[in-house]
């Protein structure tokens, strides 16, 4: 489509159009420089949350850790209660915390 054979409305909407943007734009541009205080802030504080953020980031540890798929030594977690009984004549016993055994126990 060529300009000759465009529609009057048409080109009348856009440039209508583009008048109205321009005015916007503008006014828009206009307002910033009256307020300057407000555009800085405006620019500032979304780089000073972005800072902050990279910054926690970097200090506050992952507190994901990666699984552990096999032990690195061998685990056994009765060598010390066996060891207690065998050469303190000490006897483990596993309760549950209720106020009969504390009753019992005399605590």
């Amino acid at each position: 489509m060529t300009m000759d054979d465009s529609d009057p409305q048409e080109v009348q909407e856009q440039s209508m159009f583009f008048l109205q943007w321009r005015a916007m734009v503008i006014r828009n541009i206009l307002l910033k420089v009256r307020k300057k205080k407000k555009t800085i802030m405006e620019i500032l504080m979304p780089l000073y949350i972005l800072i902050a953020l990279v910054f926690f980031r970097a200090v506050i540890p992952n507190p994901y850790f990666p699984s552990i798929e096999m032990p690195n030594r061998k685990v056994n977690l009765f060598d010390h209660f066996t060891e207690l009984t065998a050469t303190n004549n000490f006897t483990v016993a596993v309760a549950p915390s209720s106020i009969h055994v504390k009753h019992f126990v005399g605590d």
